[in-house]
């Protein structure tokens, strides 16, 4: 249920003063049976409970005010300058019905891989997991620390008509993100230790070391270094204390010639940092600390340039050419429209898919090589292993250079951040033709031809799967690190159409 009121004060000739409010709340979602369940303490605790696990309802504050401001301080066709703020909630709904459809007594998945030979009766190895006492996996929404995810927005912004009839605005954007949601795996790795210097180290299992391992590794390894909660196999955990930051400059021109033609174009730069992109799982270096991956947004942008137009052709009735006759008919009320649009790509995580022997936390993330750029997509290669030295980046076949990442130590986090490979830029042009042919007064057909990247240029796009691994197995590099293999954007298209109005 919701309410909103809003009230505009005229404070003086050219001042205006626009205040809203917001009201809007949804109630809780409760088994009628009294069947949900919630683990209080992930890491701490083995048997499930039952109850309500959120006896308050957050929604309830769920106030958001509105502020705008609009001020023309030299009259009303000079400059005006605008201001806004405003506070945005979303619903907690969702999160909770997907996490109660997922969770026990509704669903239950338990893992085994060590059955017997067995081929048939396949019964018989259904019965196995069964009956045997194995770890299942659990979907938890933390109900501690539950509160509604919000984001505050505010805007700044100036306009101004200058001369040659151009509009010209310049405005500044952002917003912050608090509370939001992120999901991440708890138990697939130990409770690691916290060295001298604030780093993490999750040791390993002695007695699943190697007979050659090192004496370091003996030296800091546990007895038992298994998941975090051994009652279960893994931990969904979905928790709202995400947070985000959002900044952008934006510069745009327009300039209308009458009826016949309008240009338009925008530069806009910003940045999106957050430290989770999704509300669904995502993989991280840890996800108990959710400073460990903030990083860029996955869908940050830096810079965007954006040129709309359209322009009615000169030709036919009205006109100072082709006025008469056929050629009138046949070539008058053409109109050509079109967007064009450059951008910088978005960010990429390079990526390990390893995990050393004895030890169950495996790192998702690559450390950086001292000197390296944590961007390396200009130059040539270095070279290492399989990767030779002097190959071009910035390429299909090697966008970046794998050779400045290092596999991280046994036990421990690389350094690289989240998303700091930028993806290629993308370029893309789109164009109309319209034309309206007048059938009689009552009926009226209009064509209309589009065409989708008109110059049929590739965009190529980075994809999370082997072009961004960059070490796998038990180090090894991986020699298809940073080869493109998708596009962004598709091949050009052409989309015909007829429309008759009556």
């Amino acid at each position: 249920m919701g309410f909103y009121g809003q009230d505009t004060f005229s404070v003086r000739p050219g001042l205006s003063l626009d205040l809203g409010l917001r009201y809007e709340f949804t109630t809780l979602v409760h088994d009628e049976m009294n069947r949900d369940v919630y683990l209080p303490n992930p890491m701490r605790d083995s048997v499930l409970q039952t109850g309500r696990f959120l006896e308050s309802n957050p929604s309830l504050k769920n106030f958001s005010p509105r502020l705008g401001l609009s001020w023309s301080p030299f009259g009303p066709r000079g400059m005006v300058i605008r201001a806004g703020a405003g506070i945005y909630y979303d619903q907690l709904l969702e999160y909770i019905v997907d996490k109660r459809k997922n969770s026990a007594p509704f669903y239950q998945r338990a893992v085994r891989t060590n059955f017997n030979a067995q081929p048939y009766p396949l019964k018989d190895a259904v019965r196995a997991v069964l009956e045997a006492n194995i770890p299942f996996h659990v979907e938890v929404l933390d109900y501690k620390t539950d509160s509604t995810p919000v984001v505050l927005r505010y805007d700044f912004s100036l306009q101004q008509d200058l001369p040659g009839g151009l509009n010209a605005s310049f405005a500044y954007v952002g917003a912050r993100g608090n509370h939001l949601y992120r999901s991440f795996e708890a138990n697939e790795l130990p409770l690691p230790d916290v060295r001298a210097d604030g780093s993490l180290f999750f040791p390993a299992q002695c007695s699943q070391l190697p007979a050659n391992a090192s004496a370091s590794d003996r030296q800091t390894c546990r007895a038992y270094a298994g998941p975090i909660n051994p009652a279960f196999s893994t931990i969904s955990y979905t928790t709202a204390d995400a947070q985000s930051f959002y900044n952008s400059l934006r510069i745009s021109l327009s300039k209308r010639l009458g009826q016949a033609a309008s240009i338009q174009g925008s530069y806009t730069f910003s940045k999106s940092i957050d430290d989770s992109s999704s509300d669904s799982f995502e993989a991280g270096q840890y996800g108990w600390d959710r400073t460990e991956n903030r990083g860029l947004s996955d869908f940050d942008v830096r810079h965007r340039i954006v040129f709309n137009y359209f322009y009615n052709l000169p030709f036919g009735a009205g006109h100072s050419w082709l006025n008469s006759g056929i050629a009138s008919t046949i070539l008058g009320g053409w109109r050509i429209g079109g967007i064009v649009n450059w951008r910088t790509g978005v960010p990429y995580s390079a990526t390990v898919s390893m995990r050393s022997q004895g030890y169950l936390f495996a790192p998702s993330r690559p450390s950086l090589k001292a000197g390296s750029s944590n961007n390396p997509t200009e130059g040539t290669t270095a070279g290492c292993g399989p990767i030779p030295a002097g190959q071009q980046l910035g390429t299909r076949d090697r966008y970046y250079d794998p050779c400045a990442f290092a596999p991280p130590a046994a036990g421990t986090v690389g350094n690289l951040a989240r998303n700091s490979i930028i993806a290629p830029s993308v370029f893309n042009m789109d164009m109309s033709l319209q034309k309206d042919f007048s059938i009689d007064s009552k009926r009226q057909l209009q064509f209309r031809a589009e065409v989708f990247n008109l110059p049929n240029h590739t965009n190529f796009n980075m994809n999370q799967g082997g072009s961004t691994i960059v070490f796998r197995g038990s180090g090894s590099i991986n020699p298809t690190s940073g080869r493109l293999g998708s596009t962004a954007t598709t091949a050009r298209q052409i989309q015909l159409a007829l429309r008759l109005s009556f």
